[in-house]
């Protein structure tokens, strides 16, 4: 013979109560639904959420013995709360704390990626993550990378935020530039490595492979530096 709904629930401990009050687990249903919309206005890009009650035995057992009249949720995030009024109360009867989760599909580091890299799309993949468990809000697309390095090593699989990333300055520090050395007579192309992060018109320190004393250069352009005046 089947059940009633209601046996059913007792049989499975969720407690029983009578007409007069709500049904075990209507209260979680509400209060996760309430939950549910407000995150998804709160962040419409996620593609599933996970809420999960953490109520203990004693709280739900409470609850399920009310009638829960209203819910409303106070605080949305990893760790979110509701508010529940039961019948006849003015203020709520119970708080109730779920844990959040919420996936994703981010920018992704596709391998290890060390600091100050000068990044390009194929650096980095779309993968789904739990955005609920990250400091920072993420990237979602792999548009928009040109000019930008990492301020940081990034692990593969890492979710990537806006702050990981900056403009790339003309010269970087550890690049191999162009030296072009100028006179008024002839000019002369050679390599050498910067020394520090320098913009367009900024001095530099260079310093040349055969050589550990750096030098003093202009930069004139993206991985490019000069010495001396071709006037003089």
């Amino acid at each position: 013979m089947r059940l009633p709904r209601a046996w059913t629930l007792c049989c499975i401990g969720l407690g029983c109560v009578g007409a007069a009050g709500a049904q075990p687990g209507e209260w979680q249903a509400r209060a996760e639904q309430a939950l549910q919309q407000a995150l998804a206005q709160r962040h419409p890009e996620v593609a599933a959420w996970q809420v999960t009650a953490l109520a203990d035995s004693r709280q739900q057992q409470r609850l399920a013995e009310r009638s829960v009249m209203r819910v409303a949720v106070a605080r949305t995030g990893k760790r979110s709360a509701v508010h529940l009024w039961c019948e006849g109360g003015a203020r709520p009867c119970a708080t109730v704390w779920f844990a959040v989760s919420g996936l994703q599909a981010v920018l992704s580091s596709g391998r290890d990626i060390r600091q100050w890299h000068p990044v390009v799309a194929a650096d980095f993949v779309i993968r789904p993550h739990d955005v609920m468990n990250l400091r920072c809000p993420p990237l979602a697309s792999r548009e928009d990378l040109a000019g930008l390095r990492t301020t940081r090593a990034l692990a593969a699989g890492t979710a990537v935020c806006r702050e990981f990333l900056e403009m790339r300055p003309a010269v970087s520090r550890g690049e191999s530039v162009e030296v072009r050395v100028a006179t008024a007579a002839v000019t002369i192309t050679a390599r050498a490595i910067a020394q520090e992060d320098a913009a367009l018109g900024q001095t530099v320190r260079i310093r040349r492979s055969d050589s550990a004393v750096p030098i003093l250069a202009t930069v004139t352009g993206a991985g490019q530096v000069s010495i001396g005046d071709p006037n003089e």
